[in-house]
């Protein structure tokens, strides 16, 4: 299968046994996290990366190391900037 990183493997076993096959299942949808839940993830950050994934319901450990980044580049203020493409204001849409 070409895997070359054993916390792969070590991951999907942990996911096996606490929620069986449908831990193993690959979601497609992308879950936004708030700022606020972030601010608290990071008071308690006294879990592993893949625990924290455990416990929250995280789909992947580069998640946090994200927020992780931004707090140390950018503090606070970071972790509540949104994510993503800006909305589109309805004047902008008929403008062509």
């Amino acid at each position: 299968m070409n895997i070359t990183s054993h916390s792969t493997i070590d991951g999907w076993i942990i996911l096996f046994k606490k929620y069986g096959k449908a831990g193993l299942i690959t979601k497609r949808t992308r879950k936004k996290y708030s700022g606020q839940f972030k601010l608290d993830w990071r008071k308690e950050h006294n879990e592993s990366y893949q625990a924290t994934t455990l416990k929250y319901g995280i789909s992947n450990t580069g998640i946090i190391a994200n927020w992780q980044r931004a707090y140390k580049e950018g503090g606070i203020d970071a972790l509540f900037i949104k994510q993503g493409r800006p909305t589109m204001h309805k004047k902008a849409k008929h403008e062509k």
